[in-house]
């Protein structure tokens, strides 16, 4: 996978933590927020189309093992793996097979 780098350099990133007073009405803090920071559903997404592309020759995995894969790299976010998945989904990127006793997911093409 040559052109997989950009998938890898965002997949490796750590997001930054959410600032608590960031949209608040009261705050007017004059502190630059890092817009350019990939959130942690971009970080996520990256890891999941990766993984997908380095599970040749079919680019598919078994749904258990693509969400061991998303939980082991969500390290200190512990963010739910989940959401990403399912807005690849709904953006018609990947699809989920059902049945054959068990899940399955892959590029939807």
């Amino acid at each position: 996978m040559r052109n997989s780098s950009a998938l890898r350099a965002l997949a490796s990133k750590t997001p930054a933590p959410s600032s608590p007073t960031e949209g608040s009405l009261s705050s007017f803090s004059t502190v630059p927020t890092p817009r350019d920071e990939p959130t942690v559903q971009q970080i996520q997404t990256a890891q999941l189309l990766l993984a997908l592309l380095m599970a040749q020759p079919s680019c598919t995995l078994p749904m258990n093992r693509l969400k061991d894969i998303m939980t082991g790299n969500a390290g200190a976010t512990g963010a739910p793996h989940t959401r990403a998945l399912y807005a690849c989904v709904a953006k018609r990127l990947v699809k989920i097979e059902r049945g054959r006793g068990g899940q399955s997911v892959g590029f939807d093409i």
